[in-house]
Order: C-alpha cells, then structure tokens, then sequence
C-alpha cells in the first residue's frame, strides 16, 4: 500500500474508533438503542479488522500504538476548537503550528 493510502487508511480507522466512542456514548444516553447501536458498533468493528488485515504490519503497529492502545480522543478537544474560531483564527493557528514544525516558532511556558 502506497504511502499516502496508509496515511488515508490510517485516518479512517482513526475516524471509526471515534465514531465508536461517540456509540457508545450514545447508549448511556439512550439505554432503549443499546441493541440497535451495539449493530452500529459491530459493523464498524468489522471495518476495522478488515481494514487492519490489508495494512502492512508497520501500519499495524502504528495503529495499535495510536488507536488501540493510544487516546484516540485526545484530538476532538482541538477539533472542536478549531471549528469555533473565525476563518482568520484557523488560519493563524494553522501557520503556527506550521512554524513549530519547521522549528521557526517556539512557545515557551
């Protein structure tokens, strides 16, 4: 599988163990939907297993390392963040983390 591919296929599966969590969330709110979202949630299992066996055991890796065994929730906080702020703050935001990359921006605590 092709690089850019696994990074496509690893952030699906990222999306799916999200979208899990959120299911599962969904059941302590609405206990009635258990049965009927336990369905949800074992069909996106299958996706992931699945998805898992065409991955290279390097992309297997990272995926146990950042999905399974990881806090694959550990983004949303951020996401959602993110969608609240102006166009010209997620534009500032995304150039600084930009420059933090290159090493040309440093945030001191």
């Amino acid at each position: 599988m092709e690089a850019k591919s696994s990074l496509s296929l690893h952030r699906a599966l990222y999306s799916l163990a999200t979208s899990k969590t959120y299911l599962e969330d969904v059941i302590v709110e609405f206990p009635g939907l258990e049965r009927r979202i336990n369905q949800w949630i074992n069909r996106i299992s299958f996706v992931q297993n699945d998805a898992l066996c065409s991955m290279t055991p390097k992309g297997r890796e990272i995926y146990r390392e950042q999905i399974t065994n990881g806090d694959h929730m550990a983004f949303e906080h951020l996401f959602t963040l993110f969608a609240e702020m102006t166009p010209e703050q997620r534009n500032l935001i995304e150039r600084s983390a930009e420059a933090l990359l290159k090493g040309e921006l440093q945030i001191v605590e």
